[in-house]
C-alpha cells in the first residue's frame, strides 16, 4: 500500500498487459493518478512534475506477497497492519435521487419513486 497524495501513485499490472512480457509490472509514477493531469486509461501524466533538489518527493509501501489459491490471506494481512478504510458517507434518499438523475448517462427515465 503506498501512502496517498497527489505526487506519486503506484503501477500494478500482473499478468503485464502494459508492456506485453510474460511477467509483472511494478513501478511508481510521479505525478499521481489524481486531478486533471492524467486521462484514465493512459499510463503517462499530461504534465510532468518538475523536481526541485530543497523539496524532497517520499514514498513508503508494505509489499505483502506470498502463495497463495486468492487474494484473501493479502487482504487480511492488510487490514491487521492497516485497518479498514473510512465508509464512505451515505447520502439521503433525495440526494440519491438527485444524484442518479443526474448520472444518468443515456437520458433514460428513471423509474417512479416509492418503487
Amino acid at each position: 500500500m503506498l501512502g496517498r497524495g497527489p505526487e506519486l501513485c503506484a503501477l500494478f499490472d500482473s499478468p503485464d498487459r502494459l508492456f506485453g512480457t510474460e511477467g509483472h509490472v511494478l513501478g511508481l509514477l510521479a505525478p499521481g493518478a489524481e486531478g486533471p493531469n492524467r486521462i484514465d486509461g493512459e499510463l503517462l501524466p499530461l504534465e510532468p512534475l518538475k523536481l526541485a533538489g530543497s523539496r524532497p518527493v517520499r514514498a513508503s509501501a508494505t509489499i505483502i506477497g506470498g502463495k497463495a489459491a486468492s487474494m484473501v490471506p493479502a487482504v487480511m494481512q492488510y487490514v491487521v497492519l492497516k485497518g479498514l478504510p473510512q465508509r464512505p458517507p451515505t447520502l439521503n434518499l433525495p440526494d440519491y435521487v438527485r444524484l442518479a438523475r443526474l448520472s444518468n448517462p443515456f437520458g433514460q427515465p428513471l423509474p417512479p419513486r416509492g418503487r
